[in-house]
């Protein structure tokens, strides 16, 4: 929310969760088709600059997605996702007068990005009872969303459109329980580069005012269990953002240092080519 003086995814096509763990060792699958949904519980909030929270939103979501992934060479990957997400959620803030008020907000975003990394393990010495992955990447987002308050009788709301993209490095480790069943585990850190904010203030009496929130640093982090053609996992992220300038036309507007935060869980269907 905009304050004044503040706001604001060549071969035999399989299904498979990945290597078939054997005593001798067996190559992962040239490439793998990841298509996923989740459902998790989103947060947002913002911090006036005494470090007090004036504004909350919360509620459910659900996202669908795809993502590629290939191997190549013994140890070499990349991958490509992209989803898209969305839902009304509860909001409560208060007005630019300073009177609490609560109502809904209704998002609708999308991201799209990849991964390039390396694997300690080779591919062809994955056994099970043994760590089947140990990676190390490097990655990239580019992440959007309408964010629309709604009105109220005390007050008119507006809309947002937000675009970030998001530097990341990381690391993923997997144990093969047994074959075609590995546990696995990755986190990592991220930081917003290059933030846009849009608001339509026109309802307000205000032309569209663009503003550019700082750059920050924040952490993901997923779990899971892949059984044959099937991934079951549970994740965070966090999206932070420092204070924006003051708009350039006006300068009477700027976004508060902002978070947005994603826990929930992910089923994902695998097809693996060899």
């Amino acid at each position: 929310m905009m304050r004044r003086k503040s706001i604001l995814a060549a071969g035999l096509i399989t299904l498979a969760a990945g290597p078939a763990f054997a005593q001798n060792g067996q190559a992962t699958p040239d490439y793998e088709l990841d298509v996923f949904t989740k459902v998790f519980a989103f947060e947002w909030e913002e911090i006036d600059p005494s470090g007090a929270q004036f504004l909350r939103e919360d509620g459910p979501m659900l996202a669908v997605g795809a993502r590629w992934r290939e191997n190549y060479g013994s140890n070499y990957f990349y991958t490509l996702e992209g989803e898209v997400f969305g839902n009304e959620i509860n909001y409560t803030g208060q007005t630019q007068s300073g009177t609490p008020t609560t109502t809904e907000t209704g998002y609708l975003g999308w991201s799209a990005g990849g991964r390039l990394g390396w694997d300690f393990i080779p591919r062809t010495e994955k056994y099970q009872g043994q760590w089947s992955t140990s990676e190390i990447f490097l990655g990239y987002k580019f992440t959007g969303w309408e964010r629309d308050i709604k009105s109220t009788p005390a007050a008119k709301g507006y809309v947002e459109n937000w675009e970030t993209q998001l530097a990341q490095a990381g690391a993923r480790v997997g144990y093969a329980l047994a074959r075609s069943l590995e546990l696995y585990a990755e986190g990592g850190v991220q930081s917003t580069w290059h933030t846009k904010e849009s608001i339509d203030l026109t309802a307000l009496g205000f032309a569209t005012i663009t503003l550019e929130p700082g750059d920050a640093v924040s952490f993901f982090a997923e779990a899971g269990l892949s059984w044959e053609f099937l991934t079951l996992a549970a994740f965070y992220e966090e999206i932070r953002f420092d204070r924006s300038p003051l708009d350039a036309e006006f300068q009477a507007f700027y976004q508060p240092e902002s978070k947005a935060a994603k826990s929930g869980v992910t089923l994902m269907l695998r097809f693996a080519y060899q």
